[in-house]
């Protein structure tokens, strides 16, 4: 694999990243199962699905894994050692817009990878652009697994929480390790090691491109009523019960025409990091759900949907 640069254009302003990875062995992606991640705030790939992917070399059919071709996107500026995006009024004011990554992305997979369709996952500000992007190219979209799922705007208690609560007695870091792991886990003192690598590793991201990031979540709208686009889709949501994800999913899933399509996992004490988390717990039913789709092997190969 190599690296390559690419151009983010947007309604507001050109963005430069040099976190997109290309393959350059494998001749038609489109002969191959292929899931593309995006991470939630405050993450990038690396430090959103590094031990999801570790533990899934372990547990799944070597066969699969050798076939499945993943694609992780990084949102510009939160890949390591990343520039401070040049800013201006716009971009001080609004931060990165979820919109305007949309048209980026489904050119980048359409044209640069010539990709016809695919899985998608996501996790918080991942599983939201996800939503938003099925509604706009659902013949994409082979199926979704979501964590942490929100359709709806930000509510107040969200937004006092991000933009005013790190003035008292929060800082931004333990609202994001809240967020992730649940408050419950993080006030007993449970896996220490674990978020306090996540307090290390937040510090090494550009923290202006991460406020610039935040800022624009902060900013989605309302897509609720776009929801039934999705419903012959199937979905994965997944989701801890120690964060207000919980009544996220539930109204997520009543928005939907029909949940037929749908599959529930529900994990106690924990946040919407589960990728990291909860990686052991997630291993099963997401075999399962696969399974039910008919990736299994066939021939020689994996079966298309």
């Amino acid at each position: 694999y190599g690296a390559t640069e690419v151009v983010l254009n947007t309604s507001n302003k050109k963005f430069i990243t040099n976190n997109v990875i290309k393959s350059t062995n494998i001749p038609n992606l489109n002969d191959y199962p292929i899931l593309v991640t995006l991470h939630d705030i405050g993450l990038n790939s690396h430090m959103c699905f590094s031990r999801f992917f570790s533990q899934l070399r372990i547990n799944f059919p070597q066969h699969l894994l050798n076939d499945l071709v993943i694609l992780h996107l990084n949102i510009p500026g939160v890949h390591y050692d990343s520039d401070t995006i040049k800013e201006d009024d716009l971009i001080k004011k609004n931060g990165i817009i979820i919109e305007d990554l949309i048209p980026f992305y489904h050119k980048l997979l359409h044209t640069e990878f010539q990709i016809d369709r695919y899985i998608c996952m996501g996790v918080g500000y991942g599983s939201y652009f996800w939503s938003y992007y099925a509604t706009h190219y659902p013949y994409a979209i082979v199926c979704a697994i979501l964590f942490g799922v929100t359709s709806r705007a930000v509510g107040w208690l969200e937004w006092a929480k991000y933009l005013i609560g790190p003035y008292h007695e929060h800082t931004y870091i333990d609202n994001y390790i809240d967020r992730w792991f649940g408050s419950i886990n993080v006030s007993s003192s449970i896996n220490n090691d674990l978020f306090q690598y996540y307090r290390e590793e937040i510090y090494k991201l550009n923290q202006t491109n991460i406020q610039y990031m935040l800022c624009g979540y902060m900013k989605r709208i309302d897509i609720t009523h776009l929801l039934e686009k999705m419903t012959d889709m199937p979905i994965f949501l997944g989701f801890g019960d120690n964060t207000f994800h919980e009544t996220e999913a539930t109204h997520y899933q009543s928005s939907l025409k029909s949940s037929n399509h749908t599959t529930w996992f529900r994990l106690p004490s924990s946040g919407i990091l589960l990728t990291e988390h909860r990686t052991h717990q997630l291993m099963e039913p997401l075999k399962l759900f696969l399974n039910g789709l008919g990736y299994y092997r066939q021939l020689g190969g994996i079966t298309k949907l």
